[in-house]
């Protein structure tokens, strides 16, 4: 019982976090679905500081899945509104390739590396 209250807790903070998660403006066009800036990261990664907050979304993608309302509004402020479609790559020491965000997403809260940013979408990488 324990458990269950305090994942609710989780999720209701994670509910407050996401309705203060802005996306942010930029000098130049940014196309739905593309990677944030080094800026606009900066910014994101703020709103999920320190790593317990990170955990609390990675809690809930793990049990709800990529397709959870509130990890599909996270999933697209991190990508300019709309969640890549296909391959990204994440800026990890050998630059992997990932077959969708969804899957992205999991490996870094499943490795606990909360704060690694997509670099590019779609092939080639």
């Amino acid at each position: 019982m324990a458990s269950k209250s305090n994942f609710l807790a989780g999720a209701l903070g994670l509910y407050i976090l996401l309705v203060g998660v802005q996306p942010t403006g930029s000098t130049e066009v940014n196309k739905a679905g593309s990677p944030l800036s080094d800026a606009e990261y900066a910014n994101f990664f703020s709103y999920i500081r320190p790593p317990w907050k990170a955990k609390i979304w990675c809690d809930l993608r793990l049990r709800s899945g990529c397709d959870d309302k509130l990890i599909l509004r996270l999933d697209g402020f991190e990508n300019h509104g709309a969640i890549p479609f296909g391959h990204v790559c994440a800026d990890i020491d050998d630059k992997a390739v990932f077959k969708s965000f969804c899957r992205f997403s999991y490996y870094r809260c499943q490795q606990r590396a909360y704060y690694v940013k997509v670099w590019f979408v779609y092939i080639p990488c």
